[in-house]
């Protein structure tokens, strides 16, 4: 906002009602232009050298990419993949070559939690075990 008053961008046509509207791709480059960050509008891949995307497919679903390669989508239904470009679940991982790390805390820190909620896991580096909030308190996998 400018002057108290909304304005619009439009880049690369005419401006819609919207604060920006990308026609086009965007990018934002660093000093030495080597890498960059790119917003697309639509699925087609081009070279991007050592750069970072967001891709924003039409079907309302958003990909993150890294060098060409898709890391994690959002779909439209807010589902989450990381190494899968079609989640089957609010947060699905993929991998065959790393696991899933849990917040790691001491007793003490797990125990300051002012209001756990139910099914919280952490992995508790007092004990060395995985710990859960069962609704009314903390128990070990």
């Amino acid at each position: 906002m400018l002057g108290g008053m909304m304005q619009s961008i439009g880049v690369g046509g005419t401006v819609e009602a919207s604060e920006l509207n990308l026609l086009t791709d965007a990018y934002i480059y660093d000093s030495t232009r080597a890498k960059n960050f790119r917003i697309r509008r639509e699925l087609a891949y081009t070279t991007l050298d050592g750069g970072a995307e967001l891709l924003n497919y039409n079907a309302g679903q958003h990909a993150f990419l890294i060098e060409l390669s898709e890391k994690m989508r959002i779909d439209s239904s807010g589902n989450v993949g990381i190494g899968t470009s079609s989640p089957s679940a609010k947060l699905d991982i993929t991998s065959t070559t790393s696991g899933f790390l849990p917040p790691r805390m001491t007793a003490i820190q797990r125990d300051a939690i002012g209001t756990p909620a139910t099914g919280l896991v952490i992995y508790n580096t007092t004990t060395n075990v995985l710990n859960f909030y069962n609704g009314t308190s903390w128990g070990a996998v």
